[in-house]
């Protein structure tokens, strides 16, 4: 995910990582800290789910993006799948109220997605013989999976998609009836390959390209996918979106509008923030990530029941989540400056590492 400070790197996803990892952190503030009073039809509950609602999107996206531009030998997959599963684990101890210990979640899709890397990079790599891609049908494979067999992925309720009793009921939550599951969300890792390899082609190709034209006709296409769902929301008389229940997009789990509304707007701020002049605390939020993601899970757990004891107004928990959710930039650009090796990217990069190190001091 994050990675330490390198002068070559790109700093639009590091940015962009950083984007991701905020709306993550905001929407579980939101989610912690949440006044009685609000309704979840109400405006509030619907910026906050639609921004929040990006933020898994975005940062798989930014994954899969990553993995595509990157020489995974054996051991490296090995080592950073087996790496983000134990990190997975932390989290679902740092946050009990939330997950059981063997929850799989966002990191064990990382995880899973970087050790079945080499096989569906290949896939969406291939050519038919007429030379145009393959990876379109598989993404729309992946895409309408849900819309063609729902009752696979499980119920729409959280209890039921945390509960992890067995290992069986482990292995089913990360492939497909999870909070985050294989299916479907490994074509968010997809779109980020895509995307990088556009990227590539241009560069050996051309020196000046426009933007790629898969995420152009993607958000062309979301957008007037988009108002459909919303007249349909409107006629039918039902929530547009809803993290999970009855509504035309479901975030547990991830329905096929859902996916294609959360495509558009990854393909959004994927777009308009390549112009993003570059703010270092931002980089180096994007580059340390993964221990944000995995930290910022502790004060939930002893913190969790403030705005029950202290009866928060709906103005008291909007200023708590969003001074909570910008309080780690600040905090990433001063572990950059002061403690840049005390976080769990230069801890897997030395895991990585060390077999090199070793055949060099022989």
């Amino acid at each position: 995910m994050g990675e330490l400070q390198n002068p070559d790197r790109l700093t639009h996803p590091d940015q962009l990582r950083a984007l991701a990892i905020l709306l993550m952190v905001m929407v579980h503030a939101a989610a912690t800290w949440t006044p009685k009073e609000v309704s979840i039809t109400s405006f509030l509950a619907f910026v906050i789910s639609g921004l929040g609602g990006l933020a898994a999107p975005l940062f798989v996206t930014i994954g899969g993006w990553g993995m595509a531009r990157s020489r995974l030998t054996k051991r490296k997959i090995l080592t950073r799948s087996s790496f983000l599963l134990t990190c997975q684990i932390l989290v679902n101890l740092a946050a009990p109220h939330l997950f059981e210990p063997f929850t799989p979640g966002i990191l064990s899709l990382f995880a899973i997605t970087i050790l079945l890397s080499p096989l569906w990079l290949a896939a969406i790599r291939a050519k038919w013989k007429n030379g145009s891609p393959v990876w379109p049908v598989i993404l729309t494979i992946v895409v309408f999976l849900p819309w063609v067999f729902p009752s696979a992925l499980g119920p729409s309720n959280w209890d039921s998609r945390v509960h992890t009793p067995t290992i069986i009921s482990a292995l089913q939550h990360l492939l497909l009836t999870g909070t985050y599951p294989l299916i479907p969300w490994l074509a968010f890792a997809m779109l980020g390959s895509i995307i990088a390899d556009h990227r590539t082609a241009a560069q050996v190709g051309k020196e000046h390209s426009p933007a790629p034209r898969p995420i152009l006709y993607l958000i062309i296409a979301g957008i007037a996918f988009f108002f459909m769902a919303l007249g349909v929301a409107t006629n039918q008389k039902i929530p547009l979106a809803l993290p999970n229940g009855r509504a035309v997009l479901t975030f547990f789990p991830a329905n096929t509008p859902f996916l294609i509304c959360a495509f558009t707007g990854v393909g959004i701020l994927w777009q308009a923030t390549k112009k993003l002049p570059h703010y270092q605390p931002l980089s180096d939020l994007g580059q340390r990530s993964l221990t944000v993601y995995v930290v910022h899970f502790i004060p939930f757990t002893f913190l969790d029941r403030l705005d029950e004891v202290g009866g928060w107004s709906t103005l008291t928990c909007s200023l708590v989540v969003l001074a909570y959710t910008l309080l780690w930039i600040p905090l990433a650009h001063l572990h950059a400056r002061f403690t840049p090796t005390w976080s769990l990217e230069h801890l897997l990069r030395n895991l990585v590492a060390q077999p090199i190190r070793k055949l060099e001091n022989r």
